[in-house]
């Protein structure tokens, strides 16, 4: 899900539609969707913020998170 896009950047992807709840909180941390790639990117500073919200969304709903190590 939580990927190295590049040396600044990071990227969230999925392989389902996106929740909205989701989308919302990456827009907060100034994500943008690359519609080629499918997959959200945002600037690596904001990436412990980010997986601790989408994190926090996603696993009492049984949704498992593949965070960076």
């Amino acid at each position: 899900m939580f990927e190295m896009s590049g040396p600044a950047t990071f990227s969230v992807n999925f392989n389902f539609t996106t929740p909205d709840e989701v989308v919302r909180l990456l827009r907060k941390y100034n994500a943008v969707y690359d519609k080629k790639l499918r997959e959200w990117r945002a600037n690596i500073s904001r990436y412990k913020e980010a997986a601790i919200d989408v994190a926090s969304f996603c696993r009492p709903r049984g949704i498992y998170v593949d965070l960076i190590p």
